[in-house]
């Protein structure tokens, strides 16, 4: 891979993606510049990712190269090709700016004197030196025809990286294109399936829910005439009970005094007599309701003229009385109206809460019915809903797992550019400083 193409994929990262790798500073000499040491990386993977994307994404191969310098290369002074005496007055120069003339002849004498002294001993220092440049250049040639030979294994050894990655990237997207595919055909033909599964049971419930329906209105029909026949029957019973009872009393009442070849006789008389008390406890009913009504009239006028009328009240108290007596013995007779009323009452109320009850047993069990297609449509309405719901999130999960593998990818690429800058790095600034410090000695 070429320089334009790290540039190109260069873009601003994230602090959170990146990765500072310490470099490893050796001084010792012996040690071969191409020795680097390779480290093994894992990276954290997303928990829903297969085996085979946290296979592809398991590993990012970070190297670290241990750089070496001659301490003596490095702790020499620059070299030079210039006479001593060029040299002490490149050291020294001239002062004539700063100082007056009379100073100048001596730090010239002085300086002179200073260069003849340790002329020998510079000649010295300068074979050594020279002695030191060759071996170094020459240490420098090895070592950058090593670096040239490392930097084009390290590029045959990437860009076969890089092309075994690319053909397993593709490979991988095809699996995974192909994986897609497949699980959408599987999604739409169980849906189709479970479509077509849920109309024909609907069809089949209202076919069954009809004829239930109407299975249900003939057994409705049968249960109406049978429970009116059973009423009938029970109202019949309950009368010839209640005739029975009556007879017996009747019979109870006047045994002493009746004989029983004038039986026929007395029931004829029972009957007028009966007749006629019905007709006397009408009257008396009457009576009794219009005594009620002006007894409430004569409360209200007491009740509004009860200061100013005490004598009133006095007779009202023995009228009261007069009328508690006459009420003692007309609430012996409504007493027996009443009880022949009330069990007339009582069995009409039987039978209103019988059909009441019918009536709230039919209305139940049809709300029942209600709820319960309510509740199977709700059911096919949710169960459709999640799986559209389900759909939905599998395909923003298929469609972040593919964003987050071209993220991963890029970030790699990344990472495997900007460590292969900071390898080669060094270097460059090593060759930069030394032609600096030959420049400057020239």
């Amino acid at each position: 891979m070429s320089r334009d193409d790290f540039d190109i994929r260069s873009e601003p990262r994230s602090h959170l993606t990146m990765r500072d790798i310490p470099v490893q500073r050796d001084m010792i000499t012996s040690m071969p510049p191409s020795s680097t040491t390779t480290v093994e990386y894992r990276t954290s993977t997303t928990p829903n990712d297969n085996f085979h994307q946290q296979e592809y994404y398991r590993k990012e191969v970070m190297t670290r190269t241990y750089i070496t310098r001659s301490n003596e290369a490095l702790s020499a002074p620059p070299l030079s090709r210039s006479s001593p005496i060029f040299i002490e007055h490149e050291r020294y120069p001239s002062t004539d700016r700063y100082y007056p003339n009379g100073r100048e002849e001596r730090t010239v004498d002085y300086n002179y004197k200073y260069v003849k002294n340790i002329e020998e001993e510079e000649r010295r220092i300068q074979d050594d030196q020279e002695k030191r440049r060759l071996e170094e250049e020459d240490r420098r040639r090895r070592e950058e025809e090593e670096r040239r030979l490392w930097e084009i294994k390290e590029k045959e050894y990437f860009e076969r990286t890089r092309r075994e990655r690319e053909k397993k990237h593709r490979e991988l997207e095809s699996q995974r294109a192909e994986r897609e595919r497949q699980e959408f055909d599987r999604l739409e033909r169980e849906r189709a399936v479970r479509e077509k599964a849920e109309l024909q049971r609907r069809e089949e419930w209202e076919r069954l829910e009809k004829e239930r329906r109407m299975l249900e209105e003939r057994e409705l029909e049968k249960r109406r005439a049978l429970e009116k026949d059973r009423l009938e029957r029970i109202r019949l019973e309950e009368e010839r009970k209640e005739r029975e009872k009556l007879e017996r009393e009747r019979m109870e009442r006047e045994r002493e005094r009746l004989e029983r070849e004038k039986a026929e006789k007395e029931r004829q008389e029972r009957e007028r007599r009966e007749r006629e008390r019905i007709e006397t406890e009408r009257l008396e009913i009457e009576r009794i309701e219009r005594i009620k009504r002006e007894r409430q009239e004569r409360e209200r006028i007491e009740k509004e003229k009860e200061r100013e009328e005490a004598e009133r009240l006095e007779r009202e108290r023995l009228e009261h009385e007069r009328i508690a007596r006459e009420k003692k013995e007309l609430l012996r007779i409504e007493q027996e109206l009443l009880e022949a009323q009330r069990r007339e009452a009582e069995l009409h109320e039987a039978e209103r809460l019988e059909e009441e009850n019918r009536e709230r047993r039919r209305r139940e069990q049809e709300r029942r019915d209600a709820e319960m297609l309510a509740e199977l449509k709700r059911k096919a309405d949710e169960r459709e809903t999640q799986r559209r719901l389900a759909e939905r999130i599998e395909k923003e999960r298929i469609e972040n797992l593919r964003k987050e593998q071209e993220r991963l990818e890029f970030e790699r690429q990344d990472a495997e550019r900007k460590e292969r800058q900071r390898l080669v790095g060094p270097l460059v600034v090593s060759l930069d400083q030394c032609i600096l410090d030959r420049c400057v000695f020239d």
